[in-house]
C-alpha cells in the first residue's frame, strides 16, 4: 500500500477539519455511505433516579454521525462505545454491561468524578431493566424493513431535566474516544508495542516515540503465533512496521476517507482507488483530484442513463488532462470478522493517460467494425444492438483469473495466444452445451465470436499479444440477410473476407478449417430445412476438435452435402478447403487443439454471414 498516499490524503482531511475536537476526529461512521438506523435505548433521569423511558429511531448520516460516538472496537472486545451495531443482542447488552460501562466509570474518576455516581446508577437502571429493553428493542428492530435492518445500530441516550443527552455530549465518553484512538496505535490484545529514538516508516523522521499497532489498514493479525516478527513477541511489532503519533493519526484520517469516498467495485471486485501527487507535499493537486472523483461520484449517483458505473468512471479518469497526479488500484479481499484485507493485485502510480489509451482511445479503434453492429444478443429473441469493448467481456472469458488479466492489461504485460484461444473455447463449449441441451442461458454463437475477435483485436492494439492479424473487415449492414431454411452460398463473400483478414490469408492452415466451419455451418442448414435438427452435430465431440478430427469432418461433411443436394454442390468452397488442408499437413498437426477448435467455431458460427 502506499502509505505516502493515505499519509497525504489524511493530511489533507487533518487540515480541514482542524476545527473539530479530539475525539471527532477518531469517532466513524458505522454504515459509511449509507443512512444508519440508529435505535436509541432511552432513559430518563428524575430527582436523582434512573428510569428506562423507551426505545426511538433516528437517521444517522454523514452530517450528524459523530453525535452518536461511534467507534469500532476489536472482534473479540467489543466497540469502544455504548453505540454499537446490531447484532446478538444477549452478547451486545452484556458487554455494554461488563465493558463498556466499567469503562466509562473507570475513566470517569479521573476526568469527571461528580459523574461517577450517575454512571454507576445508569448501570444499575441498565442491569435492572435489562429484560424490558432487550424486548422491546428486539421488537423495534424486527418491525423495520429488510433493507433498514441490514444498516441498523444502536446507542443510550438519557434524559436529563427534560432535555434528550446523546453519548457525544459527555466528557468521559469524549474522553474515551479519543485515548482509544491513541492507544490503539500501540495498544492491543493486551500487549503494548513502542519503540524509542527510532525512525517513522511512514515520515521517516527518527521520532520520540513510534507505535507497533498503526497500520490503518490490517494487512495481518498480530495475536496469532505465527503472524508477527522477532520470535512472535507482540511488545517488538513496531520492528515490522514502526508509525509515529501524527503520521498514524492522520492514516486513519485517510484510511476514513479512502474506505467513505474512494472504494470502488470494478466488475464484482472490490478495491481502493487512491490518487497520489507526483510532487510529494502538493496539497493543491491532491485537493483537485479528491474533487474530481467527487464529481464523478455525483454523477454516477445522480443519472439514470449511466449503464455500466465502471467503464464511466474509467472513462471519466482517461479525459483528466494532466498527470500532476497518478492513481494506484488497490484490489483486495477483507475478512468480514478480522476487517483484515487480503491483497488481490496491487497497481501503482497508474497515470491517467493509460486510462485513456485502455478506455477511450483503442475501444474506440476496435469498436468501429461491421461485425460488430446490429447483433443478435438474446437467443430465440431479436434483440439487436451494437457490441462495444468492455473489461466485463475479459471477466466473461478470464473470469478465475480475472485479477492477472486486469493487471497485465493495465502494465503491458504479454499473454500467449495459444492461451487464448483455450479461454474462447471453453466458453464456446459451455454456450453450445447449454444449447445442445436446452439449458441454462444461451448466447447466440455469432455474438460470442464476435466477443473473441473483439478481445483480440483490443489485445493486438494494446500489443498484449504476438500475431500478425489485422482489424476484422466484415460485411456492411446491407449485406446482412436472414437465415433461411433454403439457402445458397456467396462465395466471393467468403473470399473477400479471407482476403480482408490476414489471419486466414496468410495462413492456409487457418483458411482450410475456417471454411470446414463454414461447410458444416452449411451442412446444418440443409438438415435443418429437410429434417427440422442437425443431427451432424453429434459428429463434433462437443467441439473438443484435434488435427485428425478435420480431415475426418471434413470427408463426413462432403458425404452428408451430397445426400442433400448435387455433388458440385459449394464446389468452390469445397476446393478452397481441399487444396488449404492438403498443403498445410504438417502446419495442422503442429497447432493447438484449442486453435484448430476456435478456428472450426468461428467458421461455424460465422457461415451464415456468406449466405445469399
Amino acid at each position: 500500500m502506499q502509505d505516502r498516499a493515505i499519509k497525504d490524503i489524511g493530511k489533507l482531511e487533518f487540515e480541514k477539519n482542524s476545527n473539530l475536537k479530539p475525539y471527532e476526529l477518531f469517532t466513524q461512521e458505522p454504515y459509511p455511505n449509507k443512512v444508519c438506523k440508529m435505535l436509541l435505548i432511552e432513559f430518563e433521569m428524575k430527582q436523582s433516579e434512573i428510569y428506562f423511558k423507551g426505545i426511538d429511531i433516528d437517521n444517522v448520516n454523514e452530517q450528524n454521525y459523530s453525535k452518536y460516538a461511534y467507534r469500532k472496537g476489536s472482534s473479540r472486545g467489543g466497540d469502544i462505545t455504548f453505540t454499537t451495531k446490531f447484532g446478538d443482542l444477549d452478547k451486545k447488552l452484556n458487554t455494554l454491561i461488563n465493558t463498556q460501562f466499567p469503562n466509562l466509570i473507570g475513566l470517569s474518576k479521573k476526568e469527571e468524578p461528580n459523574y461517577l455516581s450517575f454512571y454507576k446508577d445508569w448501570r444499575n437502571s441498565f442491569v435492572n431493566n435489562y429484560d424490558k429493553l432487550k424486548a422491546e428493542l428486539q421488537d423495534t428492530y424486527d418491525n423495520q424493513e429488510k433493507e433498514d435492518k441490514l444498516k441498523s445500530a444502536f446507542t443510550l441516550t438519557i434524559y436529563i431535566n427534560g432535555k434528550r443527552k446523546l453519548l457525544s455530549e459527555f466528557k468521559s465518553v469524549q474522553e474515551l474516544i479519543a485515548k482509544n484512538g491513541i492507544e490503539g496505535n500501540y495498544k492491543k490484545h493486551g500487549v503494548e508495542s513502542k519503540g524509542k529514538n527510532q525512525e517513522c516508516s511512514v515520515c521517516h523522521k527518527v521520532k520520540t516515540e513510534v507505535y507497533g499497532f498503526g497500520s490503518p489498514f490490517k494487512y495481518s493479525t498480530v495475536d496469532k503465533t505465527g503472524t508477527v516478527s522477532s520470535f512472535f513477541n507482540q511488545k517488538k511489532n513496531w520492528i515490522n512496521y514502526p508509525i509515529c503519533e501524527s503520521c498514524a493519526i492522520e492514516m486513519e484520517l485517510g484510511k476514513n476517507y479512502i474506505t467513505k469516498y474512494l472504494s470502488k467495485y470494478f466488475f464484482g471486485k472490490r478495491y481502493f482507488l487512491i490518487p497520489k501527487t507526483v510532487l510529494p507535499q502538493d496539497t493543491e493537486s491532491l485537493d483537485n483530484a479528491l474533487s474530481i472523483f467527487s464529481g464523478i461520484d455525483y454523477q454516477l449517483k445522480n443519472s439514470e442513463s449511466i449503464s455500466s458505473k465502471e467503464d464511466f468512471l474509467m472513462e471519466k479518469i482517461g479525459k483528466i488532462s494532466n498527470n500532476v497526479f497518478t492513481l494506484n488500484l488497490l484490489f483486495f479481499e477483507e475478512n468480514p470478522t478480522t476487517k483484515a484485507i487480503k491483497i488481490k493485485i496491487m497497481l501503482e502510480e497508474i497515470p491517467p493517460s493509460r486510462f485513456r489509451k485502455l478506455f477511450i482511445d483503442v475501444p474506440k479503434i476496435v469498436n468501429n467494425n461491421p461485425l460488430f453492429k446490429d447483433i443478435d444478443y438474446h437467443y430465440k429473441k431479436k434483440q439487436k444492438q451494437d457490441l462495444r469493448f468492455s473489461f466485463r467481456l475479459i471477466k466473461q472469458f478470464f473470469n478465475d483469473n480475472f485479477y492477472e488479466m486486469t493487471y497485465k492489461i493495465f502494465m503491458g504485460k504479454r499473454i500467449n495466444e495459444s492461451e487464448l484461444h483455450k479461454r474462447f473455447m471453453e466458453v464456446i463449449r459451455a454456450n453450445y452445451i447449454n444449447k445442445v441441451n436446452n439449458e441454462g442461458f444461451v448466447e447466440n454463437g455469432d455474438l460470442l465470436i464476435a466477443k473473441c475477435f473483439l478481445i483480440q483485436n483490443y489485445f493486438k492494439e494494446i500489443n498484449m499479444i504476438n500475431t500478425n492479424n489485422k482489424k476484422i473487415n466484415m460485411v456492411t449492414d446491407e449485406e446482412k440477410e436472414e437465415i433461411v431454411r433454403k439457402v445458397s452460398f456467396d462465395f466471393k463473400k467468403l473470399k473477400r473476407f479471407v482476403k480482408e483478414n490476414e489471419r486466414f490469408g496468410e495462413q492456409g492452415a487457418s483458411t482450410g478449417i475456417f471454411g470446414l466451419g463454414v461447410l458444416v455451418h452449411l451442412v446444418f442448414s440443409m438438415q435443418q430445412a429437410s429434417l427440422n435438427s442437425t443431427p451432424f452435430e453429434k459428429k463434433l465431440k462437443g467441439l473438443h476438435l484435434t488435427p485428425r478430427d478435420i480431415e475426418r469432418i471434413f470427408t463426413e461433411a462432403v458425404e452428408k452435402i451430397n445426400q442433400y443436394s448435387y455433388q458440385n454442390t459449394y464446389k468452390e468452397l469445397r476446393e478452397l478447403i481441399a487444396n488449404n488442408l492438403s498443403s498445410n499437413k504438417k502446419k495442422i498437426l503442429k497447432m493447438s487443439n484449442q486453435e484448430i477448435s476456435f478456428n472450426f467455431v468461428c467458421g461455424l458460427e460465422l457461415g451464415k454471414k456468406f449466405k445469399s
